[in-house]
Protein backbone atom coordinates (compact mmCIF):
# COMPACT_ATOMS: atom_id res chain seq x y z
CA UNK A 1 0.00 0.00 0.00
CA UNK A 2 1.17 3.65 -0.52
CA UNK A 3 2.03 6.23 1.01
CA UNK A 4 -0.20 9.26 1.20
CA UNK A 5 2.08 12.31 0.04
CA UNK A 6 1.75 14.90 2.64
CA UNK A 7 1.88 19.12 1.65
CA UNK A 8 5.25 20.22 1.59
CA UNK A 9 6.15 21.73 4.54
CA UNK A 10 6.57 25.66 3.27
CA UNK A 11 2.73 24.89 1.95
CA UNK A 12 1.66 23.61 4.97
CA UNK A 13 2.60 26.44 7.07
CA UNK A 14 0.81 28.91 4.38
CA UNK A 15 -2.49 26.43 4.57
CA UNK A 16 -2.33 26.52 8.31
CA UNK A 17 -1.93 30.85 8.74
CA UNK A 18 -4.88 31.14 5.68
CA UNK A 19 -7.12 28.79 7.00
CA UNK A 20 -6.94 30.43 10.37
CA UNK A 21 -8.20 33.45 9.21
CA UNK A 22 -11.72 31.74 8.88
CA UNK A 23 -11.65 29.81 11.62
CA UNK A 24 -10.92 32.80 13.03
CA UNK A 25 -13.75 35.11 12.30
CA UNK A 26 -16.60 32.44 10.87
CA UNK A 27 -19.62 33.27 9.59
CA UNK A 28 -21.89 34.05 12.46
CA UNK A 29 -23.23 31.65 14.06
CA UNK A 30 -20.77 28.84 12.56
CA UNK A 31 -18.13 26.75 14.43
CA UNK A 32 -15.60 25.28 12.01
CA UNK A 33 -13.06 22.46 12.00
CA UNK A 34 -10.50 21.71 9.79
CA UNK A 35 -8.04 18.29 9.57
CA UNK A 36 -5.63 17.55 6.62
CA UNK A 37 -5.13 14.46 5.00
CA UNK A 38 -1.94 14.26 2.77
CA UNK A 39 -2.38 17.16 -0.13
CA UNK A 40 -5.67 18.01 1.23
CA UNK A 41 -7.34 19.73 3.73
CA UNK A 42 -10.85 18.95 4.97
CA UNK A 43 -13.19 21.74 6.27
CA UNK A 44 -16.23 20.54 8.65
CA UNK A 45 -19.38 22.65 10.29
CA UNK A 46 -20.53 21.38 13.55
CA UNK A 47 -24.22 21.62 13.43
CA UNK A 48 -27.01 20.14 15.58
CA UNK A 49 -28.00 16.52 15.57
CA UNK A 50 -31.51 16.38 13.75
CA UNK A 51 -32.99 14.14 16.58
CA UNK A 52 -30.32 13.21 18.64
CA UNK A 53 -28.96 16.34 21.43
CA UNK A 54 -25.64 16.25 20.44
CA UNK A 55 -23.49 17.87 17.50
CA UNK A 56 -22.20 16.50 14.30
CA UNK A 57 -19.63 17.56 12.07
CA UNK A 58 -20.47 17.69 8.09
CA UNK A 59 -17.74 18.41 5.66
CA UNK A 60 -18.82 21.32 3.42
CA UNK A 61 -15.43 22.19 1.54
CA UNK A 62 -12.53 20.78 0.49
CA UNK A 63 -9.18 22.06 -0.30
CA UNK A 64 -6.62 19.64 -2.69
CA UNK A 65 -3.26 21.17 -3.84
CA UNK A 66 -2.38 19.84 -7.03
CA UNK A 67 1.08 20.62 -9.13
CA UNK A 68 -1.44 23.48 -10.57
CA UNK A 69 -2.26 24.74 -7.28
CA UNK A 70 -4.85 24.95 -4.86
CA UNK A 71 -8.34 23.15 -5.95
CA UNK A 72 -12.00 24.48 -4.07
CA UNK A 73 -14.45 21.49 -3.95
CA UNK A 74 -17.98 21.24 -2.43
CA UNK A 75 -19.91 18.31 -1.18
CA UNK A 76 -22.63 17.58 -3.29
CA UNK A 77 -26.24 17.17 -2.90
CA UNK A 78 -25.60 13.07 -3.39
CA UNK A 79 -22.20 13.11 -1.11
CA UNK A 80 -19.40 13.25 -3.60
CA UNK A 81 -16.99 16.24 -3.71
CA UNK A 82 -17.68 18.57 -7.12
CA UNK A 83 -15.09 21.54 -8.10
CA UNK A 84 -16.95 25.25 -7.56
CA UNK A 85 -18.07 26.45 -10.85
CA UNK A 86 -15.31 28.58 -13.06
CA UNK A 87 -12.74 27.55 -10.26
CA UNK A 88 -9.01 27.38 -11.42
CA UNK A 89 -6.36 26.08 -10.07
CA UNK A 90 -4.29 28.78 -7.90
CA UNK A 91 -1.12 29.13 -5.95
CA UNK A 92 -3.02 31.71 -3.21
CA UNK A 93 -4.78 30.10 -0.97
CA UNK A 94 -6.04 33.01 0.82
CA UNK A 95 -8.20 33.35 -2.68
CA UNK A 96 -10.21 30.46 -2.23
CA UNK A 97 -10.67 31.14 1.70
CA UNK A 98 -12.38 34.07 0.19
CA UNK A 99 -14.42 32.31 -2.00
CA UNK A 100 -15.80 30.16 0.32
CA UNK A 101 -16.30 33.03 2.34
CA UNK A 102 -18.43 35.06 0.08
CA UNK A 103 -19.72 31.95 -1.41
CA UNK A 104 -20.86 33.32 -4.60
CA UNK A 105 -22.76 30.25 -5.73
CA UNK A 106 -24.60 29.30 -2.44
CA UNK A 107 -22.39 26.11 -2.33
CA UNK A 108 -21.20 26.22 0.74
CA UNK A 109 -23.30 28.56 3.52
CA UNK A 110 -26.76 26.77 2.66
Amino acid sequence: MSKIEDLPPLVKKQAEHSIAKLLQYPPKGKRLFVSFKGRRVLIQEEVPHPTKSINVRLPFALLDFTDSGWLLLFRGSEGGWQSVPEDKPNANLDDKIALIRVDPHGVFWR
